[in-house]
């Protein structure tokens, strides 16, 4: 988010997968980790596919070189008129 350098967008998020089936986030921003992370937030695995899903809606995940998570979502700003799309790639750690 260019235009708001303070964005969320502009932090490291992590998301943590639990064998509950079960997922969270966190990230390093100053409010970006007021994300509610609840058990709600359900993940499921099929192929090179992960579907992030919570009560109102789910993400389709696509799992790239075995370590990279990633994912799109496109939205509009109606104030402006713009229409963004953000990339999400998320890498996997080591335990």
């Amino acid at each position: 988010m260019l235009m708001d350098p303070s964005t969320c967008l502009q932090h490291n998020f992590t998301v943590t997968f639990s064998a509950d089936g079960t997922y969270g986030y966190s990230s390093t921003g100053p409010l970006c980790d007021l994300i509610g992370n609840d058990k709600s937030l359900k993940w499921t695995k099929e192929g090179d596919k992960i579907t992030l899903s919570n009560n109102n809606a789910a993400i389709i995940a696509n799992i790239i070189q075995k370590d990279k998570l990633v994912y799109e979502n496109n939205f509009t700003d109606n104030n402006l008129g713009v229409n963004y799309k953000v990339v999400y790639t998320y890498k996997a750690k080591s335990k």
